[in-house]
């Protein structure tokens, strides 16, 4: 599957950010400041405590700190 058909393939929803996503979130990126960006840290804390898989288009998913990868069950998209 392409990233451009997600939309169409799939409802989106918007789900507000409870305190303990963002405080996880701002713990991963303390932690990984120089490999995972704010969006990454977000969604991941999110996927972590949810307990989701993480969907991504990131190529540089194998620099991700192997604690996150541990625990992250991850599905990969490309550009193509």
């Amino acid at each position: 599957m392409k990233v451009s058909s997600l939309p169409a393939a799939y409802s989106i929803e918007i789900i507000p950010v409870d305190m303990r996503i963002t405080i996880r979130a701002g713990q991963l990126k303390c932690q990984y400041q120089h490999v995972l960006s704010y969006n990454d840290c977000l969604s991941i804390a999110y996927c972590l405590e949810s307990k989701l898989t993480f969907h991504t288009t990131e190529k540089k998913l194998k620099t991700y700190p192997s604690y996150v990868l541990e625990h992250l069950k991850v599905v990969k998209y490309s550009w193509d």
